[in-house]
């Protein structure tokens, strides 16, 4: 399992790279937690373990054939672009897109496991799961929110997305700070929105498991996997939209900003992860 996880992370790396909300798709790797890593919230049977860890070894041996070669090259585009000031918001825009249907396939690819995975919990299993759903939904919210300080939260955010940037571009400079400021307040409360999402979407999960003896079962988890935003409200597709075109343009200004350090610093970050891809062994 663990290294398909690091095959994984792979996924949200790149994607902040593209331009997505670096936020959002942490969380939503959080829900994948939920949706894949089933034994991480449930005490699976030596014959679940061994039907997953099949599973996963086949799955990794797809991603690591079909997925990470793509890394490279489009990492290699990524990097000449920022080489030849070439990263406009559209293209960033396409490189998001990139990214989303990664996602996509991975989701798709993984989608008979884990319904076949979900089917054979029994009844206690099931129960266990929504109880540590629960939990982690209450840890989340208290790691998240701050209902007596609704501006130390907002501003919590911003620092997160700020490390994150810092990570990519090194220290950045009083104007770019400005940047991820003021991009932190048009997307005001979207934190709460995100966790009233990801609950209504464990609670279509749960719904589904009462139905898993049934034939569409499958069906239900694909479309729970693949379509998912639809299952967390309309507010939270609308969410989802914005933001994807919110993070296109603070990743534009920010570039639009950035020293030849800054540009030199990112470059290099690129090739270290062109590298990390060539060293994953198949």
């Amino acid at each position: 399992m663990r290294a398909l996880h690091k095959h994984l992370i792979w996924l949200v790396i790149l994607a902040l790279l593209a331009g997505c909300n670096s936020n959002r798709l942490g969380y939503r790797f959080a829900d994948w937690g939920v949706r894949w890593w089933v034994n991480d919230y449930v005490d699976l049977t030596r014959e679940q373990r061994r039907t997953l860890s099949s599973a996963l070894s086949s799955h990794l041996a797809w991603h690591c054939a079909e997925e990470l070669p793509r890394y490279g090259d489009w990492l290699a585009e990524v990097d000449h672009q920022l080489r030849n000031d070439l990263l406009t918001p559209d293209a960033i825009a396409g490189h998001q897109q990139t990214v989303i249907e990664a996602l996509e396939r991975l989701a798709l690819h993984i989608a008979p496991t884990a319904s076949t995975l979900l089917a054979s919990l029994s009844d206690t299993q099931v129960d266990n799961l929504a109880q540590a759903m629960a939990d982690n939904q209450r840890r989340r919210e208290g790691e998240f929110l701050d209902d007596d300080d609704p501006a130390k939260e907002h501003q919590a955010r911003a620092k997160r997305t700020a490390e994150r940037m810092e990570r990519w571009f090194g220290s950045l400079s009083p104007a770019q700070g400005q940047i991820i400021a003021d991009w932190n307040d048009r997307q005001y409360g979207q934190t709460r929105i995100w966790l009233q999402g990801r609950e209504r979407w464990q609670r279509a999960l749960l719904d589904a498991l009462q139905t898993r003896d049934q034939a569409d079962f499958p069906a239900r988890v694909e479309a729970l996997l693949l379509d998912g935003d639809r299952f967390r409200g309309e507010e939270y597709e609308a969410m989802t939209a914005s933001s994807r075109a919110a993070m296109i343009h603070l990743i534009a200004d920010l570039l639009a900003e950035a020293s030849p350090q800054q540009r030199s610093h990112l470059s290099a970050e690129l090739d270290k992860l062109r590298r990390d891809a060539r060293a994953l062994s198949c």
